[in-house]
């Protein structure tokens, strides 16, 4: 049997961990990070690479405060990658129009963005149309968010790749790690054919959570919802900024290409898309811009959001053991949170005290109650 050991292993290949794993690299730490199947792949790919604006690390909102975090932290990430000369992930600040048919929905919304820091015009219908003549009639007034930004996913993630791999991170995929058992206390696991030895470990595998901690705690609450995406071929600024309607959205990227979004469906681990759902994202993309209604649908796509109870995630150490960090449960804001999430991960794995209050995101809000299972459960062998 082969041995690898490391200061951390990180179960999961997505954005929080490759983050995790570049900011601990940073540091000095030896990493491995072990993936069930392709890196870089699943709900971090999937998602439109939306990045709210936050300004309130001390808020008593545990989201706003990671949000407001990962929103300071974000230029710092994309510096690091710059510095190592990796793919650009093309983040912009590109603003945002959240959109309404009523003025005191638009009202509302305006002033929640303006409590929290954050830069919100109030549009009516004539200031919408100057903003926005693509608009269609439905939409009468708008929220302007001119301090949102977005990240191309796909090439965010390749670049978070090369990058963990320039800093000598070891990233193995098809690795799936089995139920955790409380061998994981002592620092050691076996996957496979390999045994690893490590100081400390990370768990943040999205919305396969549930069945890697099956045998600690029988029915997790962090369960897949699939997003479905479909993607056109547009013009470059057809669009002027994001466009949001609740939680939909039209995306433009800078080249063109106009992202679709998104479904929400609890239907277990099925990732395909359906032609139910990508018709009602066209339906939706036409309502909001009936110019859209003509555009070529070039690819679609669906990802598993690990989905929570209160769409917040789980973020500090497990009950039970001293070695094991999770962060999962982020449900729709796994990549706009990840550097703040990574910040702190990093902090705890390393014994430093987090940079915001974590306050709010306890992994035990998530623990079955079960019979016979307690929040202070530990996995049998």
């Amino acid at each position: 049997m082969v041995v690898q050991t490391c200061d951390v292993l990180i179960v999961g290949a997505g954005v929080n961990g490759l983050t995790t794993a570049l900011q601990l690299a940073i540091r000095g730490a030896t990493v491995i990070i072990v993936d069930q199947t392709s890196p870089a792949q699943q709900a971090s790919w999937a998602g439109a690479g939306m990045l709210p604006p936050g300004f309130r690390t001390t808020s008593e909102s545990a989201e706003l405060r990671l949000r407001s975090l990962s929103c300071q932290l974000w230029p710092a990430v994309n510096r690091q990658l710059q510095e190592l000369q990796c793919l650009d992930n093309e983040f912009v600040q590109c603003g945002a129009m959240l959109l309404f048919q009523r003025y005191d929905e638009a009202q509302r919304e305006a002033h929640k963005w303006q409590q929290d820091g954050a830069v919100a015009e109030l549009h009516d219908v004539r200031s919408l149309q100057s903003r926005c003549p693509q608009i269609g009639p439905a939409w009468q007034f708008a929220v302007e968010l001119p301090e949102q930004a977005q990240v191309r996913n796909p090439r965010h993630l390749k670049s978070l790749l090369e990058a963990c791999r320039r800093l000598g991170v070891q990233i193995l995929s098809d690795c799936a790690c089995p139920p955790l058992t409380k061998q994981i206390s002592s620092g050691r696991i076996e996957i496979g054919e390999q045994r690893f030895e490590f100081q400390k470990m990370l768990l943040c595998c999205g919305a396969w959570i549930s069945e890697l901690l099956s045998r600690y705690s029988p029915g997790f609450a962090v369960q897949p919802v699939r997003g479905q995406i479909a993607q056109l071929r547009g013009a470059p600024d057809l669009l002027p900024c994001i466009l949001e309607v609740g939680r939909r959205y039209l995306v433009p990227r800078q080249d063109g290409l106009i992202l679709v979004g998104s479904t929400e469906e609890h239907v277990g681990f099925q990732c395909e898309t359906t032609e139910q759902g990508v018709q009602e994202l066209l339906r939706f993309a036409a309502d909001v811009v009936p110019e859209l209604a003509g555009l070529p649908l070039v690819h679609q796509w669906a990802g598993l959001r690990p989905g929570s109870p209160d769409e917040l995630p789980a973020i500090g150490f497990l009950p039970g053991f001293e070695n094991v960090v999770i962060a999962c449960g982020h449900f729709r804001s796994g990549l706009q949170m990840s550097p703040g999430t990574a910040a702190i991960a990093s902090a705890l794995l390393c014994g430093e005290t987090p940079p915001i209050e974590i306050t709010g995101f306890e992994p035990e809000r998530f623990l079955a109650n079960a019979e016979g299972t307690s929040s202070g459960s530990v996995p049998v062998e």
